[in-house]
C-alpha cells in the first residue's frame, strides 16, 4: 500500500512539474500576460553573442515555432536543450520608449544585483545587452525577452 501510494505521489511530481513549463511560442501568443513575471521556458540554445569584458551573454531560445532572446550568466552550447528559469520583459522594437526603459531598468538591475557592474556603468551595460537583444531579435517581428534568473 505505501509503495503505491509513493509511486502515485511521484507521478503526480512529474506530471505537475512539466506542466510548469511552457515553451517560448506558448508565451508569444500573449506576451503581455506574462511581461514581469518568473517563467520556466524550454526549448534549444542558438546563436550565442557575449556580451565582451563580461560573463553575460544573450543567446536565442528556439521551439518548434518561434525563438526569443534570454539574458543569461549561465554558459550555454549551441545546441543544447535547456530548461531556462527567467522573467519576461517586452521590449519594443521601435526603439527607446517607455517599454525599452523598462527593459533597460530591468537588465541593469539584474546586472547590479548580480555584481556584474557598478550601479555607475550599469545603464551602459544594460543598453549594450540590448542591443544583443535587438540584433538577434531582428525579423522575429514582435520582440520580448527572457532575463535568466
Amino acid at each position: 500500500m505505501n509503495k503505491k501510494i509513493f509511486l502515485l505521489c511521484v507521478a503526480f511530481t512529474i506530471v505537475f512539474l512539466s506542466a510548469c513549463v511552457t515553451t517560448p511560442a506558448k508565451i508569444d501568443q500573449d506576451p503581455g500576460r506574462y511581461n514581469g513575471t518568473l517563467v520556466k521556458v524550454r526549448g534549444e540554445v542558438e546563436k550565442i553573442y557575449k556580451i565582451p569584458l563580461t560573463d553575460i551573454s544573450v543567446f536565442l531560445l528556439r521551439d518548434d515555432e518561434i525563438a526569443v532572446p534570454v539574458v543569461s550568466l549561465v554558459e550555454r552550447e549551441e545546441g543544447g536543450k535547456v530548461v531556462v528559469n527567467g522573467e519576461v520583459w517586452a521590449f519594443p522594437e521601435e526603439g527607446m520608449n517607455a517599454g525599452s526603459i523598462e527593459a533597460v531598468e530591468a537588465v541593469e538591475g539584474f546586472l547590479v544585483e548580480n555584481d556584474l557592474v557598478g550601479k555607475e556603468r550599469g545603464r551602459q551595460v544594460a543598453a549594450l545587452v540590448l542591443t544583443a537583444v535587438q540584433k538577434l531579435a531582428a525579423g522575429l517581428g514582435e520582440i520580448w525577452f527572457i532575463i535568466e534568473k
